[in-house]
């Protein structure tokens, strides 16, 4: 963990998030299929603050973005940046709100004793595609109590090395 990063914003640059993701302790191989597709992806393990939110995320971006934008007078390209920091935290703050839902806290919450299930999984700029709002939650939960919730501080991840937003979507 860096003192110097905001747990909810991710390490700031490009080139040195991935510099700190891939000389992560790596943990082998890992199959996954999307859409009848599979991949074999190198997975890790990384400190929790270093991966970014994907503002991109469709979840966020059709409903939560637009309403945070409109609650909060925000311009309407607030979220166009993955490189910006208020913008990182404005996303935190939506998908922490979002993992407080009853169904998703539920499921999160079960993770709190037995750690992590599944992966996250990271494009090839550090940018979370897939785990954002747990992310979020065991943000939250490891700098609420650093000690209690400390196998938090690590996170396992995939790294789908693209860093081609139509790879992502598809």
């Amino acid at each position: 963990m860096s003192k110097e990063r905001d747990y909810r914003v991710g390490a700031r640059d490009v080139d040195r998030r991935i510099d700190l993701l891939t000389k992560s302790r790596h943990l082998g191989l890992q199959e996954m299929y999307v859409k009848d597709r599979k991949f074999t992806l190198k997975k890790y393990e990384c400190d929790i603050d270093v991966p970014r939110y994907r503002l991109q995320n469709h979840r966020t971006l059709t409903t939560e973005q637009p309403n945070f934008i409109k609650e909060h007078g925000l311009k309407d390209n607030h979220f166009s940046d993955n490189e910006s920091d208020q913008a990182q935290i404005d996303q935190h703050t939506i998908l922490y709100n979002t993992a407080l839902t009853k169904g998703k806290k539920v499921g999160f919450t079960s993770e709190m004793s037995s750690g992590q299930k599944q992966p996250i999984i990271i494009d090839g700029n550090g940018l979370i595609i897939s785990g954002n709002t747990r992310t979020a939650f065991w943000r939250e939960l490891y700098n609420s109590d650093k000690t209690k919730y400390r196998k938090f501080g690590k996170i396992e991840f995939l790294l789908y090395n693209t860093q081609n937003e139509k790879d992502i979507r598809e």
